[in-house]
């Protein structure tokens, strides 16, 4: 049985039953409980753009990387020349928003035989991110900025080249049954040895 204090107030007599203290603590869980469950779904809504990956953004099927289609495998002459295709992001999005399609820096395309997937080489130039280029007349890739030359195939030319490391390789896939070139499209680092996408 619960104890009864009284109060007097205007000669009335008021029954106050004294709460006990687990019911006290039971109440304040309570509270809590039902402010937790708003509250996490605020900041799992608020972070979800930041804890997932990257979504697709071109046309590669899944959701394994930003595979976009850059050219198709016809474009590509089986010589081992590296020729610069554009590439069109037809669905960028940052964390937190989309964008309409978007040019990106281009990619150089090459391949040695006609059953050789392409090789795709960034254009950006890993010491200070300017465009390379490539020079037909000596076979070699060239960084306008600080006259860096490295190889056909991206790989420095010289031990005293500014560039901390070779051009950044892309991955590529090729559909087989509409003969696009996709490229896996990151950003680099620049200024560091390692490769470490943006």
């Amino acid at each position: 049985m619960s104890e009864v204090t009284t109060n007097t107030t205007d000669n009335k007599t008021v029954a106050e039953p004294r709460r006990s203290f687990g019911s006290k603590v039971l109440a304040a869980l309570v509270g809590i409980g039902a402010l937790l469950v708003p509250t996490a779904a605020g900041f799992a809504v608020l972070l979800d753009p930041v804890l997932k990956k990257r979504k697709q953004g071109g046309d590669g099927g899944s959701d394994d990387g930003n595979w976009i289609r850059v050219a198709s495998l016809n474009q590509i002459p089986p010589d081992g020349v590296p020729r610069q295709f554009a590439v069109i992001d037809p669905k960028p999005i940052d964390k937190w928003n989309r964008y309409e399609p978007q040019s990106e820096r281009p990619v150089l395309l090459s391949r040695d035989s006609e059953d050789e997937t392409p090789m795709a080489i960034s254009v950006t130039c890993p010491h200070l991110g300017c465009i390379v280029t490539y020079d037909a007349k000596d076979d070699t890739i060239l960084c306008p900025c600080h006259n860096a030359v490295f190889d056909a195939e991206g790989k420095r030319l010289s031990p005293d080249c500014v560039s901390p490391r070779d051009l950044d390789h892309l991955e590529v896939r090729v559909d087989e049954q509409t003969g696009d070139v996709l490229v896996n499209y990151k950003r680099f680092k620049g200024g560091i040895a390692a490769q470490e996408a943006i």
